[in-house]
């Protein structure tokens, strides 16, 4: 009992001491952080340093002359009206916490904390020399007034209960009221806004947006509008015909050409000295009324001044700086118009959407080329021999004015079109790496260099191009190319495209050869002894012979393979029958196969599905291809032809006196039911034409057999319903959404196989073998 007692003796000394602590500290220590909610805060300049606000609060809430304010004074503290008191500063507002109307205008203010008057429904704070105010933290504001102080930025997106925004007079260069959707009034007025959008205020009834710099004003969702002054802005149309309940209009001093108030309620409409500028060549001194702002309804004009109209062409009166004209804007208001006559020199381009339709291309003309003009002179034009484009432009057309023009870069800008004919002195063309689709440079014969790589292409004519030296059109889609043209052609990169055939033989320049990631068969070098840099890899290359020395580090031939059928019986596949100049006695090691000594006759081992072999492709450079190994035999082949009676087996006598190939290299003759001979077909066509035929047989009545990679996708995909794939479809070459999904289906299903570099090759034929047992595995 004891012990109980000395803790509680000890407890309550130490409450004692602390309130002893307490009651010996200033005041100010309790309103440090916003803890001064029920404490007594004194009317010292400390909490209150501006003289002229401390003596405001001394007179109007110190109601016991204490100079104190104790928490009740300071809670029951709703409204403070200082305005045109000579007040520099008001620390200490923060005091009074349920203060909601605070009216300070017309001091001398160069700073204003209010983010502890959270519940402030009312603030003016305009006529002072504040440079920022921040009212994100007072949300229960519906009225703010700040106009005419030095506001660089006002951000009131947390105001979402505002009725009433003033912020002209200031030096708001934006300003965001898309939060604002409660906004009845809007005054910005005077400030250099370039931009305003109102169209989520669709409570709005007045809108002072007057001397600012804007170029737009769209309207048309505030159709409770009942009063617009937007004067003084560079506006060059104001469309208003959903303002259905507007009275007052001052649009004055814009760059208006037209107004249409038919559908609105004006009363009130001021629309003087709206002149627009219109350029005129200096013969024929003619104007198309039609590229005047949208609105413009040359029936609605009369009484022509500096000019006559014909049609909708403005002729232009010789000396005549200016043209007036009197436009019937609707309920009974007719107004004076003016268009200010620029005379520019004859072979003039105006700079505008007709002449330049993409925006990027067109800032570029005018800021960069033209010096800011709106107009293009053939001085300017004729000067221009190099351009590099900036990002973000997809039309080019425009281009075709620069004749002179030698070199053009555009590398990753986002092209989409482009039309290179008019510019005939083009040497350097540039465009890696964009979205081209057709790429047409027949007119550019003096072309030397040629970048195009990465884009959308499915063909390319360079024929006309004599004088090239360097073509990239590498990661396309094309699948033929033509450089027999090109002799001087040194360097050439056209890997991954779709390519079955490349015929060098007329480059004997060439220096570099990356034609990796197509379906080349064969390629012929035997021309090219200046190649000193080759990437044939990822095509069905069978052997390769060099003329010239490559460095090994400059050679890659890797990933080339060539599909081959055996019968399983006796496993032999005749090697002469591969294209391009294969040479058995060149091939230094089989893997999966043999060839006995001096044959062509390969046999391949059982269980393999696939042979290499190292290839010696001379000058020390050795390279390994695949021959990819399809089995077939086990089922009889019942082809509609009759074949040979008296022989079954190459080799084999038939009665009509022809003989199979004696050489044992699988030549066999088929006799047709009608009596015609086919000679000489190797064994694999003789299995590819059945396994046709077979196919046709079992497809149903009016489908034809597929002749493509996409064809056959398509085919396996519709028989199977068009099942989803279990993965989004991912092959870069394949652009028609069902090709897609069908292609990726058949490789998920193991159907079909996916070629190198990810590509599909929908254009690619397919062996109908391959088609039929995908077919009979999918029909069952």
């Amino acid at each position: 009992m004891k012990q109980r007692f000395s803790k509680r003796t000890r407890l309550v000394s130490a409450l004692l001491t602390l309130a002893m602590v307490f009651t010996f500290l200033p005041f100010s220590a309790f309103a440090a952080g916003g803890t001064h909610a029920h404490s007594t805060i004194e009317l010292s300049k400390q909490n209150f340093p501006d003289d002229a606000f401390r003596d405001y609060l001394k007179s109007m809430f110190d109601k016991n002359y204490d100079r104190k304010l104790a928490p009740a004074e300071r809670n029951a503290v709703k409204q403070i009206v200082v305005w045109n008191m000579g007040i520099r500063n008001l620390k200490g507002i923060e005091f009074f916490p349920n203060l909601k109307y605070l009216n300070c205008t017309g001091n001398e203010l160069t700073s204003l904390d209010v983010h502890e008057n959270t519940a402030l429904t009312y603030l003016d704070c305009s006529k002072n020399q504040l440079t920022s105010l921040d009212v994100r933290n007072n949300t229960a504001l519906d009225e703010l007034y700040c106009y005419q102080n030095q506001l660089t930025s006002l951000d009131v997106r947390q105001n979402t209960a505002l009725k009433m925004l003033s912020c002209g007079k200031n030096k708001l260069t934006s300003l965001d009221v898309t939060q604002n959707t409660a906004l009845e009034g809007l005054h910005c007025t005077d400030n250099p806004l370039s931009s305003l959008n109102v169209s989520q205020n669709k409570e709005l009834a007045d809108l002072y947006c007057y001397e600012n710099q804007l170029t737009e004003l769209d309207v048309r969702q505030n159709t409770g509008l009942k009063l617009l002054q937007c004067y003084s802005n560079r506006l060059s149309s104001l469309d208003v015909s959903k303002n259905t309940a507007l009275k007052e209009l001052s649009c004055n001093q814009n760059q208006l050409s037209s107004l249409d108030v038919s559908r609105t309620a004006v009363t009130s409409l001021d629309a003087s000295n709206n002149k627009i500028d219109i350029n005129v060549e200096e013969t024929p001194r003619t104007f198309d009324l039609s590229i005047l702002p949208a609105g413009f309804d040359v029936n609605k004009a009369s009484g022509w001044v500096g000019g006559t109209v014909s049609g909708k062409t403005l002729k232009v009166k010789p000396g005549a700086t200016q043209v007036t004209y009197t436009y019937d804007c609707g309920k009974g208001f007719s107004r004076y118009f003016t268009l200010n006559v620029i005379v520019i020199p004859d072979g003039t381009i105006f700079i505008n959407a007709s002449n330049f339709p993409d925006a990027v291309f067109r800032d570029q003309v005018k800021w960069k080329i033209a010096d800011g003009n709106d107009t293009l002179t053939e001085q300017q034009r004729n000067q221009l021999q190099e351009l590099s484009l900036p990002q973000g432009i997809k039309d080019l057309k425009g281009i075709e004015y620069f004749e002179n023009l030698e070199k053009l870069e555009g590398v990753s800008v986002g092209l989409k079109y482009l039309d290179v004919t008019k510019n005939k002195k083009l040497k350097h063309l540039n465009v890696d790496t964009n979205q081209l689709e057709y790429l047409k440079v027949t007119e550019n014969t003096g072309l030397e260099y040629l970048h195009c790589g990465s884009n959308q292409l499915t063909e390319l004519d360079v024929t006309h191009n004599r004088k090239l030296s360097k073509l990239w059109c590498y990661n396309n889609q094309i699948t033929k190319l033509d450089v027999s043209k090109n002799s001087d052609l040194v360097w050439l990169g056209c890997g991954s495209n779709s390519l079955t055939e490349l015929d060098v033989s007329r480059n004997p320049k060439l220096e570099m050869l990356l034609c990796f990631d197509n379906q080349l068969t064969e390629l012929d070098l035997s021309k090219n002894t200046a190649l000193t840099e080759l990437d044939c890899s990822g095509n069905h290359l069978t052997s390769l012979e060099l003329t010239s020395y490559i460095k090994d580090t400059d050679f890659k031939a890797d990933g080339n393979v060539y599909d081959i059928t055996i019968d399983r019986t006796d496993r032999t596949f005749d090697l002469s029958g591969l294209p391009g100049n294969f040479k058995p006695e060149k091939v230094q090691q089989w893997n999966g196969g043999s060839v006995k000594s001096g044959t062509s006759i390969l046999t391949v081992d059982k269980g393999v599905s696939q042979v290499t072999y190292t290839y010696d492709c001379g000058f020390s450079r050795k390279a390994v291809f695949t021959l990819r190994v399809t089995e077939t035999g086990s089922a009889p082949v019942d082809p509609p032809v009759t074949p040979p009676s008296g022989g079954d087996t190459p080799g084999g006598t038939t009665p009509g006196g022809s003989t199979g190939g004696g050489d044992g290299g699988g030549a066999v003759v088929i006799v047709a039911a009608a009596g015609a001979v086919a000679a000489g077909v190797v064994g694999y066509g003789v299995y590819n034409y059945v396994s046709g035929r077979k196919l046709q047989a079992l497809l149903p009545e009016g489908v034809a057999a597929p002749e493509n990679r996409a064809q056959t996708a398509l085919l396996l995909w519709n028989t199977a319903g068009r099942p989803e794939p279990a993965d989004a479809p991912a092959f870069a070459d394949v652009a028609d959404p069902d090709t897609a999904k069908a292609a990726q289906w058949c490789v998920e299903q193991g159907l079909m196989k996916r070629r190198l570099n990810g590509k599909f090759a929908p254009g690619s034929s397919i062996p109908a073998y391959q088609v039929l047992n995908a077919y009979r595995k999918l029909a069952g």
